[in-house]
């Protein structure tokens, strides 16, 4: 569903969610969430003021738009016009992993404690 824009400018709300819940790094924001996962969705799209169109922006620009892929990053968890309510780091690096493995392996914070358990040094997460 991520992997073309037009997919993503054609997503309803609740397919928009369920491509969200299906990263891990997304599903474990459930944590920060009164109620766990059954409210994850309503805690996403009540951050995001139910803004449909914000989070498919977001998502098009971080995962087809122009450029170089680190300011893109970069402005999606820091730009306030861009930045996600329970959307970080290694939901936006999962994601774009997960679409575009050949520029970016998908990074979520479970496979960085493994690759730190096996000695790698992974700087930042």
């Amino acid at each position: 569903m991520f992997g073309e824009q037009e997919s993503i400018e054609a997503a309803s709300k609740d397919q928009l969610t369920t491509g969200l819940t299906s990263l891990h790094a997304f599903s474990e924001q459930q944590r920060f969430v009164k109620g766990g996962a059954a409210n994850l969705p309503n805690a996403f799209w009540s951050a995001n003021n139910q803004d449909v169109e914000k989070v498919r922006t977001t998502l098009k620009y971080l995962i087809h738009g122009a450029g170089d892929f680190i300011e893109r990053l970069h402005d999606v968890l820091y730009n306030p016009c861009m930045k996600l309510g329970y959307f970080g780091r290694f939901c936006a690096l999962e994601l774009y992993g997960t679409i575009k493995p050949e520029e970016c392996l998908p990074m979520n914070g479970r496979m960085a404690k493994a690759l730190r358990y096996l000695g790698c040094d992974v700087r930042g997460a």
